[in-house]
């Protein structure tokens, strides 16, 4: 029995290295990339000052929500019609490792809305004071965040899993206890 998930299994061959930093592995570049790539293009489009701008608003609200309602057909067409080839590159299950075409689209459907709820909570009133500071200085660091928040969460874990049973992966693939449908 294998302790690594199941859509990960790979030999360390120079071709599933590769696929798996770029494919399909735990986060690989592809699809993980789309979201701050979208996320700068979003920024960049509501800012703008040509155009009109309320508009803008409601197309970004309207954006996430055609996402979210993209995943949840592409789901509901997987688990009715999975004799479909045709579809299966879109229709597939809402799965984590590697993301699926639905899960990408339902995760960034949902990062947009969020988006939208706390553009119109914070940037409509000219927010000021300390959390504006807080957020702007987080921003500016969020990536060193990221990096140093997945240390502190993995790097013991396999540090551990290595030490004391020679298995990176030991404890790391049973940190939660999996959820089992009946």
């Amino acid at each position: 029995m294998s302790i690594y998930p199941p859509d990960f299994n790979y030999d360390f061959t120079f071709r599933d290295v590769f696929l798996g930093f770029w494919i399909n592995g735990y986060f690989p570049v592809f699809p993980w990339l789309v979201f701050p790539l979208i996320g700068f293009g979003i920024g960049n489009w509501l800012m703008a000052e040509s155009g009109e701008k309320k508009n803008r608003h409601l197309r970004l609200l309207l954006l996430g929500l055609i996402l979210i309602v993209f995943s949840i057909v592409g789901t509901f067409i997987n688990s009715n019609f999975k004799s479909a080839d045709i579809v299966s590159w879109y229709a597939s299950e809402l799965e984590f490792y590697p993301a699926t075409t639905t899960f990408v689209l339902g995760s960034l459907g949902i990062t947009i809305v969020f988006f939208w709820v706390l553009h119109r909570l914070f940037d409509f009133r000219q927010a000021s004071g300390d959390w504006l500071i807080f957020f702007r200085r987080y921003s500016r660091f969020s990536l060193t965040t990221y990096v140093i928040h997945h240390a502190i969460h993995l790097w013991p874990l396999w540090l551990a899993g290595i030490l004391l049973h020679n298995e990176k992966m030991y404890y790391y693939a049973n940190i939660t206890t999996p959820i089992i449908l009946v």
